[in-house]
């Protein structure tokens, strides 16, 4: 999907992070490049950014996790609150959320602004 295709009618829906077809859609939107992953590094502090259409709305996001551990012990892990990182060698799991910026209906008024899907991605430092 496309920023093009957002689905801003879809409600928020807190059980959709529970669904594993998010995580599939995202495996297959890294596959053939409409999502994409850039490991970046700056002053020792090691962060991913994923980008694309979020793969239960569609809607154009960008999530942000820090994944080393001087930033992690800094009280500020992820993109946003209570992200987590695993790194288990040169691979790199954590789960990222819609963050479309899009108030879908029954979106609660603290927190991420999206349609609520979570998803795992995984990578390799």
């Amino acid at each position: 999907m496309d920023a093009a295709e957002h689905n801003q009618g879809l409600a928020f829906d807190s059980q959709a992070a529970l669904d594993r077809a998010w995580t599939d859609r995202v495996y297959d939107g890294l596959m053939a490049g409409s999502l994409t992953v850039d490991l970046q590094s700056s002053d020792g502090v090691e962060t991913v950014l994923f980008s694309g259409a979020c793969p239960r709305c569609g809607g154009f996001m960008e999530f942000r996790q820090v994944l080393s551990a001087a930033a992690l012990s800094a009280g500020k892990p992820g993109g946003a609150p209570g992200g987590q990182s695993v790194t288990t060698g040169e691979r790199v799991a954590f789960v990222a959320w819609c963050l479309c910026g899009h108030p879908h209906d029954g979106c609660p008024a603290s927190g991420p602004v999206g349609c609520g899907a979570a998803f795992t991605v995984e990578l390799r430092k």
